[in-house]
C-alpha cells in the first residue's frame, strides 16, 4: 500500500509514469518440494517477565496440515525462544516420523548458524543449536530456510497463544480457532476446530 502510495505521488509530482512493484510472493508460505514436510517456527517473548511462546506448524506438499504445538517457557531473550522453537518443532517432525524436512523461521541468526558450522555461534543458543544438529541426523535430508515474518504467521500466531498458556497444546487435526483462520488465509485446506 505504502509503496503504491509513493509510486503514486512520485507520478503526479513528476509527470511521468513510474513502474510498479509486483510482489513476488516471497511474504506468503509457499508448500515444501514433494516428498518433503515442512515445519515452520516461530517464538514470542515478553522481555518484562521472560515469559516465551514457542509454535511449530508442519505441512505437507499439498499445503495439508499435519500437526502443531504451542509450548508455554521462560528464557532470557528472544534469540533463546526462537532456538527452543526451533528445537521444538523439529522434535515434533522426528514424533511424527518424517524423513525430508524443511525448517522455515523468521530468524536470520539462527538459520545462519544452523546452515554454517563454522558460523561463530551465540553463546547463549550454542547447547540449543548443537541440540538441534544432534536431532538433524534423524532425517535423510534437512533444510533450513530463513522466511520474512509474514510468511511465517502460522508459527506466529501459536508462538503468541503459547505465551499466555499454562501447559503443552499439541494437535493434529483441530488446531486453535485462531490458527485455524490464518491457515485459511493462507489457502490452505485446515480442518474445522471443534468450535468452529
Amino acid at each position: 500500500m505504502a509503496l503504491s502510495l509513493m509510486n503514486e505521488f512520485f507520478s503526479v509530482r513528476s509527470g511521468q509514469q513510474t513502474c510498479s512493484v509486483v510482489n513476488t510472493g516471497s511474504n506468503y508460505w509457499n508448500p515444501p518440494p514433494i516428498d518433503y514436510i515442512k515445519v515452520n517456527c516461530d517464538a514470542a517473548w515478553n522481555s518484562t517477565t521472560c515469559r516465551a511462546g514457542l509454535g511449530s506448524v508442519i505441512r505437507d506438499s499439498t499445503s495439508s496440515l499435519l500437526g502443531g504445538l504451542a509450548r508455554p517457557t521462560s528464557c532470557g531473550s528472544a534469540l533463546i525462544a526462537e532456538s527452543k522453537a526451533i528445537l521444538e518443532g523439529v522434535k515434533l517432525a522426528k514424533d511424527l516420523e518424517v524423513r525430508k524436512l524443511v525448517v522455515e523461521t523468521d530468524s536470520k541468526v539462527i538459520i545462519d548458524n544452523l546452515r554454517n558450522p563454522s558460523t561463530s555461534e551465540d553463546w547463549r543458543i550454542c547447547p540449543i543449536i548443537r541440540s538441534i544438529r544432534k536431532l538433524s541426523s534423524s532425517f535423510s535430508d534437512i533444510r533450513w530456510e530463513w522466511i520474512p515474518r509474514e510468511a511465517n504467521r502460522a508459527a506466529h500466531i501459536a508462538a503468541s497463544l503459547a505465551i499466555g498458556a499454562v501447559g503443552l497444546s499439541r494437535w493434529a487435526t483441530q488446531p486453535p480457532l485462531p490458527l485455524v483462520r490464518v491457515l485459511r488465509n493462507d489457502g490452505l485446506p485446515c480442518p474445522p476446530n471443534a468450535t468452529d
